[in-house]
């Protein structure tokens, strides 16, 4: 009886050193492969510069927007990039981003307005909407006469320009406003995003006869280069697939992708060795006493 009591005190401080030795190797482990991912997250780029882009022109031009365009003084929304450590030449018309390596660049855009009363005057009237483009098509990204709906999200590889996506199936009308919609994650590369839509004047009065609605196109047009850092540690196709769902091909995911947490895995690892070891010194434990 006193050696089984012997043994089984001896099993239960090899159980709770085990315990003790294994957490805090757990919880160190998960705060350094989150560093890096929390550093980056907590930077933030911001892009919402838009042009007129003329009126069945194929979004093809590029003017400022006047004191006299519907479109002045209220942004429709915003491409929000993050995931980055830093960036260079921020202002410029090709911000440059640098990845932690091992991870991605996210951009997702911000709906600011409802599509359906765009800038809502103060007497609460309906006035301008973002309309249906049935026939519409662009030429930057050779994007042929068609329905691109209400608004139209492409982006084009550059150093590739046979790779192109669209979304043309009303982008903007799947969307609600202050909602928020991630759609590409990036490992490297240089790509070049647009959102095409059409603004609707749907009051226009001279005097008190309302005439037909008038609409215009505009653009945001967005260019930017992204580049992982330097790491000593290689990180394989299959890496890419298994955690951003990236293709060995590519540079790049479309969609909402979901990230799978890293410190789960090793945290997975490290019970699963204990439970092997706590198992191996019950059996060793029950054989003696058999034995006996």
């Amino acid at each position: 009886m006193k050696n089984g009591s012997k043994m089984l005190k001896k099993f239960i401080f090899l159980a709770a050193f085990l315990v003790l030795f294994l957490l805090p190797v757990t919880v160190f482990a998960q705060e350094t492969d989150t560093k890096d991912e929390s550093e980056a997250e907590e930077n933030v780029y911001y892009y919402d510069h838009v042009v007129n882009a003329g009126w069945d022109t194929g979004y093809s031009e590029s003017k400022e927007i006047s004191s006299d365009d519907v479109h002045y003084g209220w942004s429709l929304g915003k491409f929000i990039v993050t995931g980055f450590s830093r960036v260079e030449d921020e202002d410029s018309d090709n911000p440059v981003f640098y990845v932690p390596a091992g991870q991605t660049l996210k951009i997702s855009f911000l709906l600011e307005q409802d599509i359906e009363n765009l800038n809502p005057s103060e007497d609460g009237k309906k006035r301008l909407y973002i309309a249906n483009d049935k026939d519409g098509y662009d030429k930057e990204f050779d994007i042929a006469e068609g329905s691109m709906g209400r608004g139209a999200l492409l982006m084009e590889d550059v150093e590739d320009p046979d790779e192109i996506w669209d979304y043309l199936d009303n982008f903007l009308a799947n969307q609600k406003k202050g909602e928020e919609i991630e759609f590409f994650d990036v490992i490297e590369g240089e790509y070049l995003i647009a959102l095409d839509y059409e603004v609707a004047d749907a009051l226009v009065e001279v005097g008190k006869f309302s005439l037909f609605p008038k609409s215009g196109d505009y653009r945001i047009r967005f260019h930017f280069t992204a580049y992982q850092e330097e790491s000593d540690e290689e990180f394989s196709d299959e890496y890419w697939e298994e955690q951003y769902g990236i293709a060995d091909e590519d540079d790049y995911a479309l969609g909402d992708d979901s990230e799978e947490d890293s410190s789960f895995s090793i945290l997975s690892i490290t019970n699963t060795l204990a439970l092997i070891v706590l198992g191996v010194l019950i059996f060793r434990m029950l054989s003696k006493k058999k034995n006996k």
